[in-house]
């Protein structure tokens, strides 16, 4: 009991110590403070705390856009995009955005998050750069290519990067296929469409199949007739097998083309990203 009552004594003495010293610092939750810890949580690496704390802040002070471009770029590093871009434009409207730093971040987070919509709005009337305008404008065509034609109409070329260019010569050499073309290949030649889609192994799978369920019926219906029952399922199997094989060549084709779009719109992203 002696001991106990040392012991509350002890952080009774230890309580009036400290109460004096925190009642001292009445701004322990003072924006300064915040933007401190958001800061040291940043450096460390602690993004999705970090975030949060950005997010404290524009919520505190909407006009800051230096706050909403760290909260952004914290949502960013933590691979958070979509929360990023839900707690931006739930404080913030984009179209309000002056700053050339905060529209970079907005601009990089709307494109991983897959939902670059609001940036093609703000190109129009947004007063930015020209030089960060013309490569912002044709990074979105480039992103937008092939469901809008590509060109260069209305860019100033000389403000544009090379490496930028680069990529938009690149999509006219993409190696799109042709699903009807594959379709057509497989129905004269089994598995030939296949081949055509970049899919060796399942041309031969469909090939083998089609032709060894074939064989099968030809056999049972040389053998005992039109009215072999085994030839009538081996016959009906390869039948199915070879409309089934001009499906997948037609399917394989929009697969590949839909594979090289994707890899080339990530590299354009990418590129962008580590750009600006």
């Amino acid at each position: 009991m002696t001991l106990l009552r040392k012991k509350i004594r002890l952080l009774v003495v230890l309580a009036m110590v400290a109460l004096p010293a925190f009642s001292q610092d009445d701004n322990l939750f003072s924006q300064e403070k915040i933007e401190a810890y958001a800061g040291f949580l940043f450096n460390t690496n602690q993004y999705g705390f970090a975030a949060e704390e950005y997010e404290r802040l524009v919520f505190l002070d909407r006009s800051n856009e230096q706050y909403q471009a760290k909260m952004l770029k914290s949502y960013r590093f933590a691979g958070e995009y979509d929360q990023g871009m839900r707690a931006f434009e739930s404080l913030n409207d984009p179209r309000e955005i002056t700053g050339t730093d905060l529209l970079k971040e907005y601009s990089k987070i709307s494109l991983l998050s897959g939902n670059p919509g609001n940036i093609r709005l703000m190109l129009d009337d947004y007063p930015m750069d020209e030089g960060f305008k013309n490569n912002l404008d044709l990074t979105m065509r480039l992103i937008s290519y092939p469901e809008y034609s590509l060109n260069l109409d209305g860019l100033q070329q000389d403000l544009l990067n090379k490496d930028l260019l680069d990529l938009y010569n690149e999509a006219f050499n993409l190696r799109h296929k042709n699903r009807f073309l594959a379709a057509s290949l497989s129905a004269v030649v089994p598995g030939l469409g296949k081949v055509y889609a970049g899919k060796w192994k399942d041309a031969i799978f469909s090939v083998l199949f089609i032709s060894g369920t074939g064989y099968q019926a030809y056999r049972a219906f040389k053998e005992h007739g039109i009215e072999s029952v085994y030839g009538w399922i081996m016959g009906s199997l390869s039948f199915g097998f070879y409309i089934g094989n001009i499906y997948g060549s037609a399917k394989a084709a929009r697969l590949y083309t839909l594979n090289q779009n994707l890899d080339y719109r990530e590299k354009v992203v990418d590129y962008y990203i580590h750009q600006y």
